[in-house]
Order: structure tokens, then C-alpha cells, then sequence
């Protein structure tokens, strides 16, 4: 009995000996000779990211234990070899928009700056490489809309190339800037076209189809204005126009209508009164109705002491409006009696 227990022992052990030796072959069965010599399996070496291949002095940079000077090696890394990717690898958030920002001016890539966190530095982005670019393709690849529509802007504040450029403005107050901006800066010093002196001269040195072509030019310049969309901003912008002497001029001998009547009209109600006032409503009369001439309740002094009476400019508005519109029905609208002077130099501008 004891020897047939010996001899299932030995048994046992046997076969446990006989698996042991199974998994240790198939566990050594995937190993090269010498991985098994050494008692190791082979492992990869650690990858180096493709930005440190192409520039190792990344590797440099990152060895430095300051993160502001580590930061400072990084961004003047960027900006020399003109990579947005080196910007990348740093850490701190004001010197990677830095970073970002001198890359896209240096590259006048507007995408750039969309990377770039800080709101005035996307702005100054903008800015900068629109400066260096004064091409309107250049916003083209800006993904993002906001991005897109102050590169427009940028442009048209840049060099003025066309008010259509804030047409293509999405945001609706950004492009009544645009559109004012635009308006604003015409009747400035700043306008290389010298649009009031332009105007100024349709009166002399011209024939009268030159003098037409002038007139027609001018007061459409004002049709910018009726873009802005919003209400109080557009009435400044025909308020700004309409308070030049020149644009009034044009207005008044144009065939254009860039500005409500009604609008015109209510603008000369708030001039201060004047030979100016005087011009508006001779304008709005033309553009509106002749009868708008019996509002004038103003004198306009002359220069020399006096001044035109309330009734002298009442009558001296309808025979205006009379001629330039070549209509002798004006001349029957005219209120009797103190204007019975007016009346008749009316009828005598058509014998």
C-alpha cells in the first residue's frame, strides 16, 4: 500500500515537472538567442517628435529650467526660423500668443492669429499683417468669422481700398463701423482722394456735362451712409455729409437721391441757422417737396452786417427749386401775398 502512494507521488510530480517545462518553452519561444542570454526583451527606443528632429535646438531650449527664459529661447526660436509649430512647445500662455503673433506677421498668415488666446494681441495680429499685406485676399484663410471680418475692417482702416470690403463684414455692428469709418475718413484730411476739394471744383473749370458727372459723383458718395444698418449712427453719417458746403452743392444739382428726403429734411431742422441751413433746405425742397421752402423761419446774416429776411429766403428756396428742377408748377404752390414778388420772378424764369 505505501509503495503504490510512492508510486503516485512520483507520478504527480512528474507531470507537474513535465508543464512547468511547457510554459517556460512556449514562453521563450517568441525571444531571439540573445534576448534569452540576457534575461530581457527588447524595447523600442523613445521617439523624438518630429519638431525636434527638424529643429533640434528645441532640445536645447527645453533643458533651460526657467520657464521665462526657457519661454524667451523658444519664441526667438519661432521667429527666426518663422514656424507657428516651435510656438507650440511653449508653455507660458502670454509668451506662446507672442510667439504666434510675430510668426504671423512674419509669414502674413491671418490664420495665425487665431491661435492666439489674448483678444488684444489677435487684434494687433490682425493689424499687422494686414500692414505688411494691404491685399484683401490675405483674410481669406481665417477660418474663424470673427477673425475674417475684423481683417476687413483692418483693411479698410488700413488703405481705404473700397467700402465694399465691409460688405463683406458678417457681425452687423462692426460693419456700420466700417461703413462710418470709411464715410468719416472721405471727408477728412486723411482721404488721399480730397474729396471736398473734388467737389468744391465741380463748379468751375468744367463744361456742363463735366459739371453734371461731378455733381452725380459727389452726392452718390453719400449712398455708404444708407448701408449702416443701424438707425442713429446712420443719421450721424448724413448728418457729417450733409453739413459740407460742398456736398450740399452736389445734392442739391444732382440727379441722385443718396438720403431720404425726409431724412435731409430733418437734419436742416437742426442746423444752426445760416446760410448753410438755408443750402439744406433748398436741397431737401429739390429732393422732397417744393413746399418745404415755407418752413424757413430763419434770417441768414451776411457777412458784412444784416441779413436776408425769413421771407427773401422763403421766396429765393422756390425759385431755386423752380429752376433747377425745370418745373414752372412750383411757381402756383407759393403762398400769396408777401411772396407775390417771389411769384413773379418764378414765372418770369420760363418766358
Amino acid at each position: 500500500m505505501i509503495i503504490m502512494e510512492k508510486k503516485v507521488i512520483t507520478g504527480l510530480v512528474g507531470l507537474l515537472i513535465i508543464a512547468i517545462a511547457a510554459v517556460l518553452i512556449i514562453g521563450f519561444a517568441d525571444k531571439s538567442p540573445k534576448d534569452i542570454i540576457n534575461n530581457e526583451t527588447t524595447e523600442e527606443p523613445p521617439k523624438i517628435p518630429m519638431i525636434e528632429t527638424k529643429y533640434p535646438e528645441i532640445l536645447e531650449c527645453k533643458k533651460i529650467t526657467d520657464i521665462h527664459q526657457q519661454s524667451d529661447c523658444l519664441w526667438s526660436l519661432g521667429k527666426e526660423k518663422k514656424d507657428w509649430l516651435i510656438c507650440e512647445e511653449i508653455k507660458d500662455g502670454r509668451w506662446k500668443d507672442t510667439c504666434y503673433h510675430d510668426v504671423g506677421k512674419e509669414t502674413k498668415d491671418i490664420s495665425i492669429c487665431e491661435k492666439i488666446k489674448d483678444q488684444y494681441t489677435i487684434d494687433l495680429c490682425i493689424s499687422d499683417v494686414v500692414y505688411k499685406t494691404n491685399n484683401s485676399s490675405i483674410c481669406e484663410p481665417a477660418k474663424g468669422e470673427a477673425i475674417r471680418d475684423k481683417c476687413y475692417y483692418q483693411l479698410v482702416k488700413r488703405s481705404l481700398l473700397n467700402h465694399s470690403l465691409c460688405d463683406k463684414i458678417k457681425e452687423d455692428g462692426l460693419r456700420d463701423d466700417c461703413y462710418y469709418y470709411y464715410m468719416d475718413t472721405r471727408l477728412s484730411e486723411k482721404d488721399s482722394d480730397a474729396l471736398l476739394t473734388k467737389c468744391s471744383r465741380c463748379v468751375i473749370t468744367m463744361d456742363d456735362t463735366e459739371r453734371k458727372a461731378c455733381y452725380e459723383n459727389c452726392a452718390n458718395d453719400m449712398l455708404v451712409c444708407g448701408k449702416i444698418s443701424e438707425e442713429s449712427k446712420k443719421y450721424e453719417c448724413y448728418e457729417r455729409y450733409v453739413n459740407e458746403e460742398w456736398i450740399l452743392e452736389s445734392l442739391r444739382y444732382s440727379e441722385a437721391q443718396p438720403i431720404p428726403a425726409q431724412t435731409l429734411l430733418a437734419i436742416c431742422r437742426e442746423m444752426k441757422n445760416g446760410e448753410l441751413k438755408f443750402d439744406c433746405y433748398v436741397a431737401a425742397a429739390i429732393k422732397g417737396e417744393a413746399s418745404v421752402c415755407g418752413e424757413i423761419d430763419f434770417e441768414v446774416p451776411f457777412d458784412g452786417g444784416g441779413s436776408r429776411t425769413k421771407v427773401y429766403n422763403q421766396g429765393l428756396c422756390y425759385v431755386t427749386v423752380a429752376s433747377v428742377k425745370n418745373d414752372q408748377s412750383v411757381c402756383d404752390i407759393m403762398p400769396e401775398g408777401e411772396l407775390d414778388h417771389w411769384i413773379s420772378k418764378c414765372n418770369d424764369y420760363f418766358l
